[in-house]
């Protein structure tokens, strides 16, 4: 079942982690808005499965920290989202039902625009906190380096199943972001958004144009606006579920739209890149993908030759 260590590993430690254990005896629900918002989870939904939402929703009902808003912004195209969120009798949680499907990201930002909070927390519908303090601890680390507008922790990575494994950085890669954080534009070191935090500000939004680079626009866009500048907590604070509908899955195999996205934050990012030790990387990982499509695609071949 398991192919290597760290699915074995991550197996343990996910069936002995509290979050698996999860029940509506551990919630804690308020029958009055906190005084102060300081978090505001956004949890984005689309015909989520009843139990992998349950989850969700309880691993937040269960934190040691109070302070905080759900703001779930459903696209379902049923009423099962919204039904079980009625059984839920908590004055923190804002349900929003829309009458036509934004889809991703953009139901994303709707989540974010209603935010009250200080800080942004999106939390997929599929993923989950995988400790009782993980949000203290989130508002902790924010709190703590309040020169940065984003930050990150470790996340358990738990796809489908068996369970796959931990998503942690050592500090060698955290300094290498920090040196040069376009070479996310290579490799996604975090996790999906779920793992990370961020500043309430009216211009933090993920970029509507992208799907399966959302994640590395928003990670590079928010760590450039703050010189290289992010925060980062080593502990395993986030479990990243996933699903078979989710957006990665959905586009793992679309390298057309793969290389207009990448062709595409190429272009926005241009004036960083072109002094990025990385520039020739990324511009190598354009063409590799481009390769994967040159006879089946649209895209003129003179964008992938770079200037």
């Amino acid at each position: 079942m398991f192919k290597t260590i760290k699915e074995v590993a991550s197996a343990i430690i996910y069936r002995k982690n509290w979050a698996n254990k999860l029940s509506k005896k551990d919630i804690h629900t308020l029958n009055k808005i906190p005084e102060q918002i300081m978090v505001s989870i956004c949890v984005p939904t689309y015909n989520t499965p009843l139990k992998t939402l349950e989850k969700c929703i309880y691993s937040i009902l269960a934190q040691d920290y109070n302070e905080y808003e759900i703001i779930i912004s459903d696209d379902s195209s049923n009423d099962s989202v919204k039904n079980f969120i009625s059984k839920i009798k908590d004055s923190r949680i804002r349900y929003y039902r829309n009458e036509r499907p934004f889809g991703s990201p953009k139901n994303w930002n709707e989540a974010i625009k209603k935010a009250q909070g200080k800080y942004i927390k999106i939390m997929h519908h599929d993923d989950m906190f995988f400790a009782k303090n993980a949000l203290s601890k989130m508002v902790a680390m924010m709190n703590k380096n309040k020169n940065c507008n984003i930050g990150f922790t470790r996340s358990v990575d738990i796809y489908f199943s068996p369970y796959r494994y931990t998503h942690r950085r050592t500090k060698k890669y955290i300094n290498k972001i920090k040196k040069d954080c376009l070479c996310l534009f290579l490799r996604t070191y975090f996790s999906t958004p779920s793992c990370c935090i961020f500043k309430n500000k009216q211009n933090t939004r993920f970029d509507e144009n992208t799907k399966w680079f959302v994640d590395i626009d928003l990670y590079i866009t928010e760590i450039l606006k703050n010189n290289s500048q992010f925060a980062y907590c080593n502990e395993e604070l986030v479990a990243i579920i996933g699903d078979k509908n989710n957006v990665s899955s959905c586009y793992e195999s679309d390298f057309e739209l793969q290389t207009r996205e990448a062709l595409y934050c190429y272009k926005k990012f241009k004036k960083f890149i072109k002094q990025s030790k990385y520039k020739k990387e990324i511009e190598k990982s354009i063409k590799n993908l481009y390769s994967k499509i040159k006879n089946k695609s649209n895209i003129d071949k003179d964008n992938i030759f770079f200037s």
